[in-house]
């Protein structure tokens, strides 16, 4: 009771405390030194002895409704600055360096603004560099990735910028991705708000780990529909009909950083900038293969000259697989949804001595 005092005293249910337990490495062995069957059972008697407190902030929760109208604006911004870049480049196509610089400027800051506040938030702090290092390269390989292909494979170096110049169909996909932003908040919040009811009929972790797996998938399945329709319309806007192979290659890019963001929230950056550093690694494998490649005899003729804009799906498809099936594993714990009112138990445990 002393050593988890702060724990106990903060939490809305027992199987709150019995996950902050069990992020500290309490096991059922240990349990029955304090003669408990399971640590369930240890942290009710925990929830019933250790008096409740008001959560430090609690008393300004009254006025989030008032901003929760302002919110879906707010995650619109990076989709907006892309839109107005693109456009911009379009009719001015010998200010386009400038545009772009200034695009990707301006979309970068609108997305910090979305992950400081509401569902994308993660509370204790943003995201590492790292992980902004990787998303940087997964968005300019979408941008540029099968020129670079195809100018490798071809042996022979551009002799000016334009050949790296993206194509109006991926600056219309990219621009998508960015208004991909809200549907993402929106399925972030469904699934935490879903995964929080959980806590209370849930008789034990393992339950309520069988309980909120299905809400994994549930998210991912709201959220595919409505990427794949911005794409889809992206496609249309751009070049008058819909490439099924790029929407899914940039499908794929989008599933890949939806799911990062939800296992960040929830405590779990390391696994995600793990999953976004895996697909970058193949991409630059990818791009080293086909520098390789223009340098021999017989040049390479499989997937990456043939279908070079495949290299994208495939890598993004393969590192948003292994973080879905993370997530079913890490998201099923009651650690990844403490209450909103006190700090999550992955920084409780890193500030424990």
């Amino acid at each position: 009771m002393h050593r988890h005092r702060e724990l106990c005293a903060r939490a809305t249910h027992p199987l709150e405390i019995a996950a902050g337990l069990e992020a500290h490495g309490i096991t059922d062995r240990v349990a029955w030194d304090f003669r408990h069957r399971d640590v369930f059972s240890l942290a009710e008697e925990l929830y019933a002895r250790v008096p409740r407190e008001r959560a430090p902030g609690h008393e300004h929760r009254a006025a989030e409704p008032q901003r929760t109208a302002v919110m879906p604006l707010v995650h619109l911004l990076p989709g907006l600055c892309c839109l107005t870049g693109a456009v911009t480049m379009r009719l001015r196509p010998a200010d386009e360096l400038v545009a772009g610089v200034l695009t990707a400027v301006a979309a970068g800051s609108a997305l910090l603004l979305c992950l400081r506040r509401g569902p994308l938030h993660r509370g204790a702090a943003l995201s590492s560099p790292g992980q902004w290092l990787w998303t940087l390269w997964l968005a300019a390989f979408s941008l540029l990735g099968e020129r670079a292909l195809a100018i490798g494979l071809s042996g022979r170096p551009p002799t000016h910028l334009q050949a790296l110049h993206p194509d109006p169909a991926a600056v219309a996909r990219t621009t998508a991705l960015a208004f991909a932003v809200l549907p993402a908040a929106w399925c972030a919040a469904w699934f935490a708000r879903k995964a929080r009811s959980r806590l209370a009929p849930a008789p034990s972790l393992r339950e309520f780990a069988a309980a909120v797996r299905p809400l994994v998938a549930g998210a991912v399945l709201l959220f595919l529909p409505c990427l794949l329709g911005l794409l889809a319309a992206a496609d249309l806007l751009a070049t008058g009909r819909a490439d099924p192979a790029g929407i899914a290659a940039s499908a794929a890019l989008g599933l890949l950083f939806f799911l990062a963001r939800l296992l960040t929230v929830h405590g779990h950056p390391a696994a995600a900038g793990l999953g976004c550093a895996l697909a970058c690694a193949l991409q630059a494998a990818a791009l080293a293969l086909a520098a390789a490649s223009a340098a021999l005899t017989h040049p390479h003729e499989g997937l990456l000259a043939t279908h070079p804009g495949a290299v994208q799906g495939l890598t993004c498809s393969a590192a948003a697989l292994a973080l879905l099936a993370h997530g079913f594993r890490a998201l099923g714990r009651a650690s990844s949804h403490s209450s909103p009112l006190q700090p999550t138990l992955q920084d409780q445990r890193n500030a424990t001595p």
